[in-house]
């Protein structure tokens, strides 16, 4: 049923397939960059995570 509904219509789903695809790109790219700077930068010295100097 739902195979016969996508190729039936193949370009329509692989219009929507390819907006949905880039809407949740664009969203993880602006929740990444919107909680970048709340987060310091962290590294492991000799065991112990410790922040690193700037």
């Amino acid at each position: 049923m739902l195979f016969d509904f996508v190729f039936r219509h193949l370009g329509f789903c692989t219009v929507v397939a390819f907006f949905v695809g880039a809407g949740i790109l664009i969203l993880v790219d602006l929740s990444r960059s919107a909680f970048g700077g709340d987060l310091d930068p962290l590294t492991v010295h000799k065991g112990e995570i410790v922040e690193v100097d700037q």
